[in-house]
């Protein structure tokens, strides 16, 4: 008896607690940003990608090999608000090479980055997309692609 006047209480609680619509967050549509170099192609320098909103530089750390770790950094000293996150997806154009991708974090001295591997791709192919995908305090976002090759 007891269990069933329990019950009972909890489904009038239950029935008359406020309804709250669930809050979606709005986010913007991102903005692509414009490849202003070929350096990354061949991995030499920085590669500055270019929107309304600012710019920001793309870098690797470390000659990039398959299933060799390599670092990979975003200065975003030159986009206007503060960035809040930072995706980036690799991919090959012709071939699925599986779900690549990382989130980058933001370091001691404000740049971007992650430690990342790529697999090996069984046909010898060296051709790579980088999907960069960042999105900032004000839900303002910018999407690029760029091209590189993994260097012998």
């Amino acid at each position: 008896m007891k269990k069933g006047v329990l019950l009972l209480l909890l489904l009038l609680v239950a029935c008359q607690a406020e309804d709250k619509p669930i809050e979606k967050s709005v986010e913007k549509p991102a903005e692509h940003l414009l490849l202003s170099s070929t350096a990354c192609l061949n991995q030499e320098g920085e590669c500055r990608l270019t929107a309304s909103q600012g710019e920001v530089r793309l870098s690797f750390a470390d000659k990039v090999l398959p299933l060799q770790p390599f670092i990979l950094n975003l200065d975003v000293s030159d986009w206007p608000s503060e960035v809040k996150s930072v995706l980036v997806d690799f991919k090959m154009a012709a071939m699925d090479m599986g779900k690549n991708r990382y989130s980058l974090l933001k370091n001691k001295e404000g740049y971007w980055q992650s430690r990342v591997v790529l697999p090996i791709c069984a046909a010898g192919g060296e051709e790579w997309l980088l999907q960069l995908r960042l999105t900032d305090v004000a839900g303002n976002g910018g999407l690029a692609t760029v091209p590189f090759r993994l260097q012998k």
